[in-house]
């Protein structure tokens, strides 16, 4: 299934890239200056773009992972 480009909670995410939510919030971490804070419990279309720009289209294989292996 084609990812879509939309909010999503912390859960949905994580789910997405198939890591538990306690994962994704770690991953998070590290954004937050960036992101800045969630709009009723969703990141927002722009912060998920950030998100995505950072670890990846959930469900893509990176090239570039896949190179240092």
């Amino acid at each position: 299934m084609p990812f879509i480009l939309k909010p999503y909670t912390l859960a949905q995410l994580a789910k997405l890239y198939n890591v538990s939510p306690k994962v994704m919030r770690r991953w998070l971490q590290s954004m937050q200056p960036q992101l800045g804070e969630r709009r009723g419990g969703y990141y927002t279309m722009n912060q998920v773009l950030h998100i995505i720009q950072k670890l990846g289209v959930p469900g893509m294989c990176q090239a570039d992972a896949l190179e240092n292996e």
